[in-house]
């Protein structure tokens, strides 16, 4: 609200975001390339380990800003 919008919009504009970041991360994955099953495995697990953590920071930051 304090950039002119309403709340309405506030939400809309953040829905569009997170629509963005969601379609820029699969595409992302789409697109690695294959060194093979085995390290393709390793990829998506490194991969899922800094969605995780990226993930993690987000909901600590959440807690913490209600205390």
């Amino acid at each position: 609200m304090e950039q002119g919008m309403s709340l309405q919009q506030s939400v809309d504009e953040l829905g569009v975001l997170i629509d963005g970041c969601y379609r820029r991360w699969y595409t992302a994955l789409a697109e690695l390339p294959s060194y093979g099953e085995r390290v393709d495995r390793e990829v998506l697990h490194f991969v899922d380990v800094c969605r995780n953590i990226a993930l993690g920071n987000l909901h600590w930051r959440q807690i913490f800003s209600h205390i």
